[in-house]
């Protein structure tokens, strides 16, 4: 399990968002770790409602207010997903990241537009466990709430495999635990009837606190970060001046600005800047990068 920490909030709820480094991670859960139960899914019993004979298509979901509950102002990029297991007996799902204009799936009129998708194979052997899912690159628009859905497919009806028992039998339930959650989950389950999403905790009289815990960065603290690894020597500069800039990092166009505000003809070749013909003084070296524009203030000697 990966280690977390707490950032205070001070608004008037107690809402939970997590630090480690530059990444922040968002549950709507109280205890987002721990799982003491299992989810309402929608399936059916067998005439004498003693064996679950036929598991349907069920569809989780969580929405994430990026703005309104945990202050996020920037573009969003999703870096990791974590899932609740508390029954996975092999079964392939799909994890889908969605960007909605509110947090609301109930109203028909908040358009859910797809980001990324993929596919995950709920193993038996990460039962009662919160599997993290890395290698997401979700960019959720400023302003934009965060929409993390779990479309687990109907599988294996006991009429065509002849199973007998629940441990033959592929199915899925999300991980639970009753300590409390901040805004309450969605489900779809049109074999069931429910043919659009409603609260998850309407279907049961059991608390229904899945977990869906989410790990990204705000598009600005990942630009920081880059810049941050620029390093231009040396500098004070006499001829040649190196700008070194991170592999994924590509400069669109670089300028040369003196005091008076006046850009000067400059040309990086190589990753070097020839500063030879420029009089002695201050300048400003400016940096078009595939992260934004960053100015530097070089010094010639």
């Amino acid at each position: 399990m990966k280690k977390k920490y707490l950032i205070p909030c001070f608004l008037l709820i107690t809402l939970l968002t997590f630090s480690q480094q530059s990444n922040v991670t968002f549950t709507q859960n109280v205890n987002s770790n721990d799982i003491t139960g299992g989810s309402a899914i929608c399936w059916f019993l067998d005439e004498n409602d003693e064996f679950y004979g036929d598991f349907e298509n069920n569809i989780f979901a969580r929405s994430f207010d990026l703005t309104g509950d945990h202050n996020i102002d920037e573009d969003f990029i999703v870096s990791s997903v974590e899932i609740g297991v508390r029954n996975g007996s092999d079964i392939v799902g799909t994890i889908n990241l969605y960007y909605a204009d509110s947090r609301d799936l109930s109203d028909s009129e908040n358009e859910l537009t797809l980001v990324e998708s993929k596919d995950v194979t709920f193993f038996e052997f990460a039962n009662n466990t919160v599997l993290v899912v890395g290698g997401w690159n979700a960019l959720i628009p400023a302003g934009k709430s965060l929409v993390v859905e779990v479309d687990v497919p109907e599988n294996q009806h006991a009429s065509e495999t002849g199973a007998t028992e629940i441990a033959d039998f592929k199915l899925f339930t999300f991980g639970r635990n009753d300590e409390g959650e901040i805004h309450h989950a969605w489900i779809k389950a049109p074999a069931c009837g429910v043919d659009n999403y409603i609260d998850l905790n309407i279907i049961s009289s059991n608390p229904q606190h899945i977990i869906i815990n989410v790990t990204g960065q705000e598009t600005m603290s990942i630009q920081k970060e880059k810049f941050s690894q620029i390093e231009i020597y040396p500098n004070p500069v006499k001829n040649q001046l190196s700008v070194d800039v991170p592999s994924d990092m590509q400069i669109k166009s670089t300028h040369l600005i003196d005091l008076n505000g006046k850009r000067l003809p400059v040309s990086l070749v190589d990753g070097v800047l020839d500063m030879s013909a420029y009089a002695s003084g201050n300048y400003l070296l400016e940096l078009n990068t595939s992260f934004g524009k960053t100015t530097r203030k070089i010094i010639k000697q």
